[in-house]
């Protein structure tokens, strides 16, 4: 028996395997109390858009800094990184941050705070092309949270993310696409609202207190 997270991998196992072998269930997170709150930091006129993932070339993290490059600069936009830099990607991340006086590094988040912390943001970046990219958390908690996402039409992240509904999807590796719908977030403040909403309001189909039975209920069929 295989149980896996996403469509993608529940395809690829259904034809290895056959139906009755596979099972599906999606990640999860645990699901607020409260409805998300914006905090009014977030209404700011300047667009504050966060990443978090490990710092390194296939999780797009340059592909987002030369989308900076590349956005309007009479466009007020903030970006902040949080997450372990790998030691491959120090030195350049180091010097192309440095050069860029909207960006800054975090460093490490816990994972308790990432929710709080993404509530206070107008959106998640998350331009990954990892090869082997799965259904990440991040994206999963920018709906805890009640924020849009700006990823990838990657892999099955098109499973999380609908483009024009709860955020945008761009092609990997496209810094140029990327800083287009970071420009159409920053202009379109009220489609990027509503498409905070539309997370907001998929949140419990990723719900551990549901989740996480239901996996039980497949190791005991």
């Amino acid at each position: 028996r295989v149980i896996v997270e996403t469509d993608l991998l529940y395809r690829h196992f259904e034809t290895l395997l056959g139906s009755d072998k596979v099972r599906m269930v999606a990640g999860y997170r645990q699901l607020p109390d409260d409805a998300p709150m914006r905090s009014e930091e977030s209404d700011c006129d300047q667009l504050r858009l966060a990443f978090f993932g490990i710092v390194k070339e296939d999780k797009g993290v340059f592909d987002l800094l030369e989308a900076v490059r590349q956005v309007d600069p009479s466009l007020k936009v903030r970006v902040d990184l949080y997450g372990a830099v790998k030691d491959e990607a120090a030195e350049r991340f180091a010097a192309e941050v440095n050069e860029l006086a909207s960006v800054s590094h975090h460093g490490v988040l816990e994972w308790d705070q990432v929710i709080d912390t993404l509530m206070t943001y107008h959106a998640l970046v998350h331009p990954t092309y990892y090869a082997w990219e799965g259904q990440p958390g991040v994206l999963i908690e920018a709906m805890m949270a009640g924020v849009p996402a700006i990823t990838t039409d990657f892999r099955a992240l098109p499973e999380l993310v609908e483009d024009g509904v709860n955020g945008f999807l761009v092609p990997p590796q496209s810094p140029g696409e990327l800083a287009r719908a970071i420009e159409t977030a920053a202009i379109e403040r009220e489609k990027l609202r509503k498409m905070g909403k539309a997370n907001a309001e998929r949140r419990a189909m990723y719900d551990a207190s549901v989740l996480v039975p239901s996996i039980i209920d497949h190791l005991q069929d």
